[in-house]
């Protein structure tokens, strides 16, 4: 079965993406899917979805697809979002200042390349479920918890397969490291380097939305980098979000992915001439990063997504099975 060609057949005018673009992640849903059909039912390795992030998880094959239709269709029958009743909005620039004014003093340690990063999230494609994980610093391994007991597997790739692997906790430290943390120096460099973008905004790969809505996706992605990220380059992406045109504080609190009451900074656009919007969620007393919700379909006071993920817990400990 191809998956993508039966999400285009969904919609026949969707907008194409490049074949280059599309080639890898058509591929790494396949295997995905091969791998949950297979006799072993636990998690494929995280190369086969394309993911390296916290919260790129190995997503079923079924959510997956799920995603990738909402990323290339609009929902619901093509109905679009409706603004009624309007969600009322606060200053944008004073509430980010405030926000990297609480966050730039953190203590942040770098990790050693032998530690492991736990993470767990929830998802909602629409379904609700939860990914616990996780990976070495340095990208060697990975585990997970199967009926109880711990499983830990090497993070290498098939010889000659050709596919690249994801980038590790690491490589993500080294890159996001060496951006500035002007404000405007650091939104022109986002905004040009398409290394922030995920394995799922390269499905749409930047026709859907204007390319400010994917200046706020690739923001939001480095926020997700998490437990790791270093203070000063946290307070800026906070004050770099200010200045993209478009970008919403909301007045009242929103429920994120898990269920939790929290500050929410949105941008609102038109896909195919129908309004969407893409959803930061922080925490509404310590402006830390909660998670994110993409392709709303309602924009009022209860807004509805294709898709969220939510972080729950993230820490950098000595080995897998360790929390804290």
């Amino acid at each position: 079965m191809d998956e993508l060609q039966a999400v285009r057949d969904m919609r026949p005018s969707a907008p194409e993406p490049g074949v280059a673009r599309l080639a890898q992640g058509r591929r790494d849903l396949l295997a995905a899917a091969a791998a949950a059909d297979g006799p072993d039912h636990g998690r494929s390795p995280r190369w086969l979805t394309g993911s390296g992030r916290p919260w790129r998880l190995a997503i079923p094959a079924a959510v997956a697809a799920s995603v990738v239709a909402g990323l290339l269709v609009v929902t619901s029958g093509d109905q679009g979002a409706t603004r009624e009743p309007q969600a009322g909005t606060v200053n944008v620039a004073q509430v980010m200042e405030r926000a990297a004014d609480s966050v730039q003093d953190h203590k942040v340690t770098r990790p050693r390349s032998d530690q492991w990063i736990y993470s767990k999230s929830a998802v909602r494609a629409p379904h609700y479920f939860e990914d616990e994980g996780w990976s070495r610093f340095d990208g060697k391994q990975y585990a997970f918890r199967r009926h109880g007991k711990i499983v830990v597997v090497d993070e290498t790739l098939p010889a000659g397969d050709g596919v690249e692997g994801p980038k590790s906790y690491e490589q993500w430290y080294d890159n996001i490291v060496k951006l500035p943390t002007d404000p405007r120096k650091l939104l022109a460099r986002v905004h040009s380097d398409a290394s922030f973008d995920t394995l799922l905004d390269t499905f749409v790969d930047g026709k859907n939305g204007p390319p400010k809505a994917l200046d706020f996706r690739r923001i939001s992605n480095i926020l997700s980098y998490g437990v790791a990220l270093p203070p000063e380059l946290n307070a800026a992406l906070y004050r770099a979000l200010a200045l993209v045109p478009g970008v919403e504080v909301l007045e009242q609190r929103v429920d994120d992915g898990a269920g939790r009451s929290s500050l929410a900074v949105r941008y609102v656009h038109r896909v195919q001439g129908k309004e969407t919007a893409d959803y930061l969620f922080l925490d509404p007393k310590t402006y830390a990063f909660r998670g994110i919700g993409w392709d709303a379909t309602r924009l009022g006071p209860d807004p509805q997504f294709d898709w969220e993920v939510a972080a729950l817990a993230e820490a950098a400990v000595d080995k897998p099975g360790e929390t804290h």
